[in-house]
């Protein structure tokens, strides 16, 4: 069973971070965005959703925001392409990955409106001493022949689900970390809609995440 004062902190968390997703991440990430080179965006999605698969899977990379995720802004997507041109690989923290994922992966959707961007905030002591790093995730879902299917950071993934609340609860990264809140974004990060979940009572038992590669397409 929790504390008091840890479903006070739990609360908390989920509120400071649910403020700054929503009012102040993506103004601040347009204003940092202008020093950043870019060149025109392009849709690189070629042959069938395996290929597409592939291809981002070699062509992405995660790497964590300044000091350690802390400065968590999206890229632009002519940034993105910058860095294509420049190296080869587009290497940003999850929300970029996600961001550039969900402008890519439209024409595998079943329609454009259907390709999401999804900051999930889990229970931080679910994840044990990665809580903090672990616990917030963004990714990009969007629906292909009437299924949900995610991205996450660089890995298209096999799984697929009907319903889209479960696609979030049941995903081999957030599967057995109580949700706290999650806010839908669509592919210009224009706001969709947000979620808070009741604070658990009871601390779920500490679950690493899937080794990179397992599970996916």
């Amino acid at each position: 069973m929790y504390s008091t004062w840890q479903r006070l902190l739990l609360t908390l968390y989920a509120l400071i971070l649910r403020g700054w997703f929503r009012i102040g991440k993506v103004p601040l990430s347009k204003l940092a965005n202008l020093t950043r080179p870019g060149l025109p965006p392009t849709l690189h999605g070629l042959g069938d959703l395996r290929d597409f698969a592939q291809w981002w899977e070699k062509h992405t990379e995660w790497r964590a925001d300044p000091f350690n995720g802390a400065f968590d802004i999206f890229p632009s997507l002519s940034h993105a392409e910058w860095q294509w041109a420049r190296g080869g690989t587009f290497r940003d923290d999850c929300d970029g990955l996600a961001y550039l994922a969900a402008n890519q992966i439209k024409p595998f959707a079943d329609a454009a409106n259907d390709v999401f961007v999804v900051t999930v905030i889990t229970d931080p002591f679910s994840w044990g001493r990665q809580g903090l790093l672990m616990a917030p995730h963004v990714i990009c879902l969007f629906r292909r022949a009437g299924h949900w299917r995610m991205i996450s950071n660089s890995l298209l993934f096999a799984d697929t689900w009907l319903d889209f609340e479960e696609a979030l609860q049941e995903n081999p990264y957030a599967y057995g970390h109580p949700l706290l809140f999650y806010e839908v974004r669509d592919a210009n990060l224009r706001f969709v809609r947000s979620k808070r979940f009741p604070t658990p009572k009871v601390k779920s038992a500490v679950r690493e995440i899937l080794p990179p590669g397992v599970g996916h397409f």
